[in-house]
């Protein structure tokens, strides 16, 4: 599936006491907005790249981080979180990829919860 092929087609670091969420070791990722990072691994097609409808933005409030989270499954259970960081001269994302455990704990730590309907 999805997630399978993202994390065949990068290096990742799993993220200190976070079981189920990686970290992109790349570091030339960082220049790629999330539809652009999944297209790019071939997660998704041009098509989708450019009006996925399941790509959901978040701007957190204590957080300077917005927050782009990317389902990468029908169910909603996985996906991509990423973090974008703009410190006025450069926009940077660093993207976690997550398993159904990880995705879903992360997502509730910081209050978002991404249901279908």
């Amino acid at each position: 599936g999805p997630i399978l092929k993202l994390y065949t087609a990068h290096r990742w670091k799993m993220i200190p006491k976070c079981t189920g969420r990686y970290t992109c070791r790349e570091k030339w990722v960082v220049s790629l907005p999330p539809l652009l990072f999944l297209h790019k691994a071939g997660v998704i097609d041009s098509d989708e790249a450019t009006s996925c409808s399941r790509k959901y933005e978040f701007k957190l409030s204590g957080r300077k981080d917005h927050v782009v989270v990317v389902p990468l499954d029908e169910e909603m259970r996985t996906g991509i979180i990423t973090y974008v960081k703009d410190d006025g001269e450069e926009v940077r994302y660093v993207h976690t990829l997550n398993t159904p455990s990880g995705f879903q704990r992360k997502l509730e730590a910081i209050n978002i919860f991404v249901v279908d309907g």
